[in-house]
């Protein structure tokens, strides 16, 4: 009865996604002046108009949200993965969409004698803006403190640009799906070490010079913005170390802390997810396994 409710309740919310979906269509710029040739450009419209959510050329082929999701339900179910927590997502006004559904929780006792849980997701997104590929990937959100951010190195080959003779390659994302889930105990052995490595104050200067380009050494040389920017890093630093320990995961998390709640942005999923936030936490995440591996 238990699975029947859930498998009703999974249905439902599948159902209450499609209904927030939109479908684009492509549609040839004009200038609509006399003597003035029509380009080779189209805009990426929803189907009810609008602004545009991208110009591009004439080999883009959009991919309709309903289309991705159609693909992605089979390959959730097979997975055993919960639909009931499936998630949709927009970014940028629209330009960039992406379900997210849970996978498990990594666990943990760290350094800082906490119990450490991370949820790990797949993600399946796609953008209108003639440049945002096709794909699938691994992100993460560590329930204390609700730091989230795409893990690097996660995506999978399902990833395709949205062209002609593109769309029967959304047929690979079952494989795909699978792998990312096999994929979880890689990513869980890579957190386990960055907690594993204790850091001291020259390895933090280090880290911060590879994440910023520029470390303490370096603080009497910034402008009032780096200033800024270094102080309050510094300060989700302290915050996350304290809690994580003075280790490489703690010093990851202090980057997320401040991209996920200090940051200045507009939109902060959009910051975290699809823009700067999102590259500063990549470049972090590289920065601490590069370490690890010293």
């Amino acid at each position: 009865m238990l699975l029947l409710d859930s498998i009703t309740s999974g249905n439902a919310n599948v159902n209450a996604i499609e209904a927030q979906l939109f479908n684009v269509v492509k549609i040839q710029l004009h200038p609509n002046i006399e003597g003035f040739n029509s380009p080779s450009a189209f805009g990426i419209y929803k189907e009810n108009g609008g602004e545009a959510l991208g110009t591009l050329g004439k080999d883009f082929s959009p991919t309709q949200p309903k289309f991705l999701l159609d693909n992605l339900i089979p390959c959730l179910i097979d997975a055993s993965v919960d639909l009931n927590k499936l998630t949709y997502n927009t970014f940028k006004d629209d330009k960039k969409i992406s379900f997210r559904a849970p996978i498990k929780p990594i666990e943990f006792v760290n350094k800082a004698k906490l119990h450490d849980i991370t949820n790990v997701f797949v993600n399946l997104s796609t953008g209108f803006d003639g440049y945002t590929k096709t794909s699938l990937y691994l992100s993460i959100e560590r329930l204390v403190c609700l730091n989230g951010m795409k893990a690097t190195k996660t995506e999978f080959a399902v990833s395709f640009k949205n062209t002609k003779g593109n769309f029967g390659k959304a047929s690979a994302i079952c494989d795909d799906v699978v792998k990312a889930i096999e994929g979880v105990a890689t990513l869980e052995e890579g957190i386990k070490r960055l907690n594993a490595v204790d850091v001291k104050v020259a390895d933090v200067d280090n880290f911060l010079l590879k994440v910023l380009g520029y470390n303490r050494k370096d603080y009497a040389e910034l402008n009032t913005n780096k200033r800024n920017i270094f102080d309050r890093i510094n300060e989700s630093l302290g915050l996350e170390m304290a809690r994580s320990g003075n280790t490489l995961w703690g010093m990851l998390n202090g980057i997320t802390h401040y991209t996920n709640h200090i940051a200045n942005a507009s939109n902060r999923a959009d910051y975290v997810f699809v823009d700067s936030g999102m590259k500063l936490n990549d470049v972090a995440q590289r920065a601490v396994y590069e370490m690890a591996e010293m």
